[in-house]
């Protein structure tokens, strides 16, 4: 395998000037620069990317860690991270936590060993000790999707109790009364904004809030068809779900009464997405946009 000394050797110029081509830490004139690469090009040299980024302390790399890789919201968000990552000139190393803390746990010191620059993370929803120390260690982290409650972390995240709100509102006044909801997991931030969402929107309708409409169907695409087989048998006239992605939506159509997947559930399309940086944590004003993942 060629070194850097071989390529100085075939260039003719000095370890150092190879150097500050592969590192760009110093100007080479044109005419070196490219008898460097046409010396790496004819020996086949392929840097050392560990070794490299020891040196700079950067690895031009960024973990991505999402909860459920059959989920197809998290395929579009892999989808657009990749993309954005790859102009800007890195990589994108993915993992998949499958709602496990303790593998989220593994992935994350994994992520941080191989250097990567910036992590984005899909929290299964617990502040366990070794996300607290990333924190306290202000490394840089994004939250996608979910938040911790605890942590603060800056974050892009669904406005999920409005749009739970308008999904049930909407039912309401469809003339419903009867609805069901299928919420994802309790630690996770998502499950709580979208109930208290759903709740508000009944007590504002005068809709007496029936504990036996409510049911966790996990927040992973596959485990949500019995929670709608229950729903169904207990003859819910309305149904609305919580869980980020797609169990149950054909079962609500076979319910043949009047639905809404709302942009907080069916995140494929439109949705309002908050921004939101640690520091605006506590303002209802935080930045807000557009997401669209087609």
């Amino acid at each position: 395998m060629a070194t850097t000394k071989d390529v100085a050797r075939r260039a003719g110029v000095s370890m150092s000037t190879v150097s500050h081509v592969l590192n760009a830490t110093r100007f080479v004139a044109p005419e070196r620069r490219e008898r460097v690469l046409s010396a790496m090009r004819d020996l086949g040299y392929e840097p050392n990317a560990v070794a490299r980024s020891l040196r700079v302390n950067r690895s031009r790399a960024i973990g991505l860690i999402i909860s459920d890789i059959g989920n197809p919201f998290f395929t579009a968000v892999v989808r657009g991270v990749e993309d954005a990552a790859q102009a800007a000139g890195y990589i994108v190393i993915l993992c998949n936590s499958d709602e496990d803390p303790d593998k989220e746990e593994t992935y994350l010191r994994q992520l941080r060993s191989n250097r990567v620059d910036g992590l984005i993370l899909a929290p299964a929803g617990v502040a366990h000790a070794y996300l607290r120390a990333l924190v306290r260690q202000a490394s840089p982290v994004v939250f996608i999707d979910r938040e911790v409650p605890t942590l603060e972390v800056s974050a892009v995240v669904l406005a999920n109790e409005p749009a739970a709100h308008a999904a049930v509102d909407h039912l309401i006044k469809l003339g419903h009364r009867r609805i069901g909801m299928i919420i994802g997991r309790p630690p996770v931030s998502t499950t709580d904004q979208r109930r208290a969402g759903y709740e508000r929107a009944l007590v504002e309708a005068g809709v007496a809030i029936d504990p036996r409409l409510i049911k966790e169907g996990g927040s992973k695409v596959e485990p949500g068809q019995q929670s709608d087989d229950d729903r169904r048998a207990r003859g819910v006239r309305g149904a609305r779900r919580a869980g980020t992605g797609r169990h149950g939506r054909g079962e609500f159509r076979r319910l043949r009464v009047g639905w809404l997947l709302s942009s907080a559930a069916d995140h494929r399309r439109s949705a309002n997405v908050r921004a939101r940086p640690a520091s605006d944590r506590a303002t209802p004003s935080a930045d807000r946009g557009w997401l669209r993942t087609s």
